[in-house]
């Protein structure tokens, strides 16, 4: 708990300021809202084509430090600012010129694009800020430190506030001033963080002089290329849901932005899990004991099961009043109340499933966690065709998305209940 109590903090403090940023542009009405969902679905590709950065520098960093070995810390770290960089820099260009013709395809009203258009553009600025903070955070909580990743979470989000209230409504510049202010937030947590790794001498200088050998970059591309594919066919089904979302009209798609952002709040917890896993199973599997590797799963997975229940209750209970925080459009209001409860009931399958990766991710099982992905995707893309071909409507849509959470639930436990489970069959237990 000591590790799961501060990433909490830390994991949550984004998906806050975006709850925040969700609630203001709110306040600026149903096309504002649905350009920001749109958007987001743009920055949600570019995003976990990348994420790999955290899952493969958490492992790699705990790893090395059990060992002691701190020249391959830095030089796990150093290899990682210089693949944020390079490949930050790719994404900004990447989305500027490709989010247009994104949107294009959306089937978006002419005023809802024109609105997305000026978010990406300066949501796209803080990208490589954005790549650095993973490659940061994943590095601290691979030293099972999660409280310096809070403090720096913490203060991009008093920033990001701070700025949105200025650029929003100070200055009048909409949607695009949050896209601004969350761009600045990203790079104010990145100097925070980089702060404390030379503070503490994690990094050294001369490790960052020089690109990395394809020696060293080999390892964490391969592994990059399994969780790119896990990436981008969540990403698709997510881009799939918002696309089909759009083209019921803008009341739905500002609707599917607020729960999505519900939803992706509750997720957050559960990553909480999720890094606590991925960073002890790494320790233990280092020090070659997998038999506390699966005692230390086996209690997160029932932590996160009371955890999913507790958080599904805590958005059940005031279902009638939440939508209300996001949108005074009742029309918005009466979908999300109704489509709320089927995202709800699922939250404690949500919270065992990224626990159950987070092991995966410590066991370093990428290929698995990449092919588990591809069958659970096949499965949700399935079921979105057959509800945008009978028409069954903005539930139905819901309903389908989470197929994928199921179907790689199932994946991940079987995983650890077979015999070549890299810490044994997760049900047993010994004295």
């Amino acid at each position: 708990m000591q590790l799961a109590i501060p990433a909490l903090f830390s994991l949550l403090l984004d998906p806050v300021m975006s709850l925040i940023d969700c609630a203001i542009i709110g306040r600026l009405g149903a096309d504002s809202l649905a350009a920001t969902g749109a958007s987001i679905s743009i920055f949600s590709l570019a995003g976990l084509l990348v994420s790999f950065l955290s899952y493969v520098t958490v492992p790699a960093v705990a790893g090395a430090s059990a060992q002691g070995d701190q020249a391959e810390v830095s030089k796990v770290i150093s290899t990682g600012v210089w693949i944020a960089v390079v490949a930050g820099v790719m994404i900004t260009g990447f989305i500027i010129a490709v989010g247009p013709l994104i949107l294009g395809s959306m089937n978006l009203e002419a005023a809802v694009v024109e609105k997305a258009g000026g978010y990406v553009w300066a949501r796209a600025l803080g990208s490589i800020g954005y790549l650095l903070v993973l490659v940061g955070s994943g590095s601290f909580r691979g030293m099972q430190d999660t409280l310096t990743p809070a403090i720096a979470s913490l203060a991009a989000v008093v920033t990001n506030f701070s700025l949105d209230l200025i650029f929003v409504f100070g200055m009048g510049w909409g949607i695009t001033g949050a896209g601004a202010a969350t761009s600045i937030g990203m790079f104010v947590n990145a100097a925070v963080l980089y702060y404390r790794i030379v503070q503490k001498k994690l990094l050294k200088p001369s490790h960052l002089l020089h690109p990395p050998s394809w020696e060293r970059l080999r390892p964490m591309l391969r592994t990059g290329v399994a969780l790119q594919i896990r990436n981008g066919f969540l990403w698709f089904v997510s881009f799939l849901g918002a696309r089909m979302a759009a083209e019921m009209g803008t009341v739905t798609m500002a609707a599917h932005e607020i729960i999505r952002q519900m939803w992706v709040f509750s997720l957050q917890g559960f990553a909480a899990i999720n890094v606590t896993a991925q960073s002890l199973l790494a320790t233990h599997l280092g020090n070659d004991d997998p038999k506390s590797a699966r005692e230390v799963l086996q209690r997160l997975t029932q932590i996160a099961l009371v955890a999913g229940t507790i958080i599904a209750l805590a958005l059940a209970l005031p279902r009638d009043k939440l939508p209300l925080l996001f949108s005074s459009d009742l029309q918005v209001v009466e979908k999300v109340r109704h489509v709320m409860p089927l995202v709800v009931v699922m939250l404690p399958i949500d919270a065992v499933e990224r626990t159950l990766e987070g092991g995966l991710l410590g066991c370093q099982q990428t290929d698995f966690i990449a092919r588990n992905t591809l069958v659970s995707a096949a499965a949700c893309l399935t079921s979105l065709f057959v509800v945008h071909k009978l028409k069954l409507g903005f539930s139905a849509v819901w309903v389908a998305t989470k197929v994928l959470i199921v179907v790689r639930f199932l994946g991940g436990f079987r995983r650890f209940t077979i015999s070549s489970s890299p810490i044994g069959d997760l049900r047993k237990s010994e004295p």
